[in-house]
């Protein structure tokens, strides 16, 4: 029981070493961007020697994809399986989320995002890194608009591809960032606009319900129908 104890102590302290070691690192990179923060300055904000930086991540690309890893879970946790998630309102629930879910992460999250772009312009590594956790998410969206296609609820004329591509860029940090750091609009305002509008693009539309009064025709439908102006 003792030995126990001492393996849940360590990892808890553990744990508790690498959440600073991140936390210090983020407010870093945001500060001062990439390039320009070394370990040694990551050390010194998390109170710990740089040997203690090294023997946790090792590296610094990798300080920063643990700090990242967040944003390429773009589903939320308990979102049902796809294949539960096949009709029109399910799918435009399941939209709402990832949207919300996705802004507000990003909207909070500029300086970050804008370190990795930048590591990922420097390091060829992390670059691929960054290249395979978006790609993972593009698949993770692609089996819920697979499941839509199946269905027949996914929209007419497009294809399964071309829905996934809609969605995993419009959802992404790229879109997210311009719209609302680089154009101003509020992240609620872009979150709401962006549900309805994939809901739109993606979704096959419910036919209008019938009414009994028939549509009034348009009053002249060619200028050549109308009556003679009077004399």
């Amino acid at each position: 029981m003792a030995r126990a104890y001492r393996s849940a102590r360590r990892e808890a302290q553990s744990a508790s070493t690498r959440q600073d070691i991140l936390d210090a690192a983020r407010s870093l990179f945001e500060r001062h961007g990439y390039a320009s923060t070394t370990m040694d300055m990551i050390a010194e904000r998390a109170k710990m020697s740089t040997g203690t930086i090294y023997t946790t991540f090792r590296t610094k690309p990798s300080v920063l994809k643990a700090i990242l890893d967040t944003f390429h879970r773009g589903l939320p946790d308990d979102i049902s399986p796809a294949s539960t998630l096949t009709d029109q309102q399910r799918a435009s629930d399941l939209l709402r989320e990832v949207v919300q879910r996705m802004v507000e992460l990003c909207s909070s999250a500029d300086g970050i995002l804008s370190a990795a772009w930048s590591a990922a312009r420097s390091d060829p590594d992390f670059a691929n890194w960054w290249e395979r956790e978006e790609a993972a998410r593009w698949h993770e969206f692609q089996s819920y608009v697979a499941g839509w296609s199946a269905a027949g609820i996914l929209r007419s004329g497009l294809s399964v591809t071309e829905a996934t591509d809609l969605l995993w860029t419009m959802t992404g940090p790229a879109a997210i960032k311009s719209f609302i750091a680089d154009c101003g609009w509020p992240a609620g305002r872009y979150a709401s606009w962006l549900a309805a509008m994939l809901g739109e693009v993606l979704l096959r539309q419910a036919p209008a319900e019938s009414s009994d009064v028939a549509a009034e025709p348009p009053r002249f439908a060619d200028a050549r129908d109308a009556p003679p102006a009077s004399a």
